[in-house]
């Protein structure tokens, strides 16, 4: 009976360590899966940090595209506002120029119609 009894005493505990055997594995199975899913969820995580770095270079190049663009518009809009200044000036100097063309005509004109009057005034004497 003794002998009995340490085989029912063994039995116990192969049958504990079983049950505890049984429930580690189940946490370790329960682990894995959430090392799974954690790891899963990584790769997404990385995925989409390396799509939105992609994305952000692309920005970066548009933005710096952009900025040589309107550095060459506002040098274009220089260069055109010095030509404009340049073809103001030459306009005001060239309505000068009408006007004193206009001034040294009427000169003489004066001037023929003058000199017609003493030749004319010359002839009757």
């Amino acid at each position: 009976q003794l002998h009995l009894k340490m085989l029912r005493d063994e039995l116990v505990d192969v049958r504990s360590t079983e049950d505890q055997l049984q429930k580690t594995r189940a946490r370790d199975l329960d682990e894995a899966v959430q090392v799974s899913e954690l790891h899963e969820a990584l790769c997404n995580v990385r995925t989409e940090n390396n799509t939105l770095q992609q994305s952000d270079l692309e920005c970066q190049l548009h933005l710096k595209m952009l900025r040589d663009e309107l550095v060459d518009v506002r040098s274009t809009e220089d260069q055109l506002q010095k030509t404009r200044a340049r073809d103001l000036d030459e306009a005001v100097q060239v309505s000068e120029l009408h006007e004193a063309l206009c001034n040294v005509r009427t000169e003489n004109n004066t001037l023929q119609q003058s000199d017609l009057e003493c030749q004319l005034h010359l002839k009757m004497l």
